[in-house]
């Protein structure tokens, strides 16, 4: 019986060590679980972090850069107060890093003195007075110390996309030390937000966002339509039977619309008005064969036989063997940016591959331009002295508040040849808006 006893003591002795080396074992497999979500916590953070510095480093270069051609009070207090934010997000930015022993001080420094010298100049505006040749250069060196600390946002992304970055090996290069600038760099998120940093594709139209935000001026009024009736349409528009085209989807949103396929094309039409508002062909796109004027030529060709005889190029964009031309309503003399239709033409067929009318429905009305206007020439005053103006037009551009103003668009190069369009407005004279043309083998970016 003492044997049996001993024996069960020992057999439960060996099943608690054994189930608290589980326990233990389990607890560490625990801990260590939740130390490495904590440890990753953090890291996205730190890389939320960057992501935000290295956008807001950008926005500053590109607001430094519309700052040298601003002219006149509105624009200037416009740049002022974007520059104020930008680099007091940055600050912001720049404190969640894990920099306590890297001496930052420049760097805080020079994100102070971009937002205070920037509404300097806008108060002597204000004032009546002009910006003088050298707070001119002032800007200038700031635009090229931001391009230099650009330089080093790029070079240290590498060492993150490589994995070969570290904030303990970094440190050091992070602090700006005397006239020599060293900067942060910022990992990407993902591919949607690394888009938010690079200048648009012109194609897409120098206003695109605000084009596509407002309430429909085509379909809101409009009469509803049945399927069978948006089916006619679609067959219309493609040129082909209504019984070789099938059902596919509705879309919602601010442009609700039937969904129809045909091969491989997917057409939509809207459920109010009736109006195509997109097509896409998914066909493969072999080797360029057509050129960009014949592309033009084919693009305008299909505007005017689809019902859209008053439209005008005025940019276009090469990618994957499809050239995108931007297409802006325009009437008597006066073009509506807002009204914008993109067609896409295969380089090697010839053959329409994607026709998008969006802007189109969203922005187009009957509008009752005012004639009581500046002269080209009275606006043309307001442009800075800094540039030399190419040509110029009546232009309408939508406002970010979802209006429109009524311009006088000037097309214009500074001393080193770079292009800039500065859009004066009709009543005021002031400017209301600058945007930079960058140029690539793509086609023409602004910013």
């Amino acid at each position: 019986m003492e044997k049996k006893m001993k024996r069960r003591s020992y057999v439960r002795v060996v099943s608690f060590v054994a189930v608290l080396a589980a326990v233990l074992v389990a607890a560490a497999i625990s801990g260590s679980v939740r130390a490495s979500k904590y440890k990753r916590q953090i890291v996205l953070s730190q890389q939320r972090a960057l992501t935000e510095l290295d956008g807001r480093l950008r926005e500053i270069g590109t607001s430094l850069k519309k700052g040298v051609y601003s002219n006149t009070p509105p624009m200037l207090t416009g740049m002022a107060s974007e520059l104020s934010r930008e680099t007091l997000a940055a600050k912001s930015s720049l404190s969640v890093l894990p920099l306590e022993n890297t001496n930052l001080e420049n760097t805080y420094k020079f994100l102070s003195q971009v937002g205070d010298f920037t509404e300097s100049l806008n108060r002597k505006v204000v004032s009546g007075e002009n910006i003088s040749d050298e707070e001119r250069e002032k800007l200038y060196s700031l635009i090229t110390f931001c391009d230099e600390l650009s330089g080093e946002v790029s070079n240290i992304r590498a060492d993150m996309f490589g994995g070969n970055f570290s904030f303990s090996q970094k440190s050091n290069e992070l602090a700006l030390t005397g006239e020599k600038t060293e900067y942060l760099a910022s990992d990407m998120e993902d591919a949607q937000q690394s888009l938010s940093d690079y200048p648009t594709l012109i194609y897409d139209g120098p206003f695109s966002d605000h084009i596509m935000s407002a309430q429909p001026k085509m379909t809101s009024d409009a009469k509803e339509i049945s399927k069978e009736n948006a089916l006619d349409t679609a067959a219309a528009f493609l040129g082909c039977d209504k019984k070789e085209i099938s059902f596919s989807s509705e879309e919602s949103g601010n442009v609700p619309a039937y969904c129809f396929s045909h091969k491989n094309k997917t057409i939509a039409v809207t459920k109010n008005g009736g109006y195509v508002l997109y097509m896409l062909d998914s066909s493969f796109v072999g080797e360029a064969k057509l050129k960009t004027a014949g592309a033009l030529k084919k693009a305008s060709e299909f505007l005017s036989s689809h019902g859209y005889p008053d439209m005008k190029e005025s940019y276009y964009s090469t990618s994957d063997g499809v050239c995108t031309v931007n297409y802006a309503y325009r009437k008597d003399g006066v073009t509506y940016y807002p009204d914008l239709v993109k067609v896409g033409v295969n380089l090697e067929t010839g053959e329409v591959m994607t026709f998008d009318a969006k802007g189109y429905i969203m922005n187009h009305t009957e509008r009752n331009l005012n004639s009581d206007i500046l002269s080209q020439a009275d606006a043309q005053k307001s442009v800075s002295g800094l540039l030399t103006v190419l040509d110029s037009k009546r232009a309408v551009i939508p406002t970010k508040s979802k209006g429109e103003k009524d311009c006088w668009e000037f097309h214009c190069t500074d001393k080193d040849g770079k292009e800039v369009l500065v859009y004066i407005d009709t009543k005021t004279g002031y400017e209301d808006d600058i945007l930079l043309l960058l140029y690539s083998d793509g086609g023409i970016l602004t910013k």
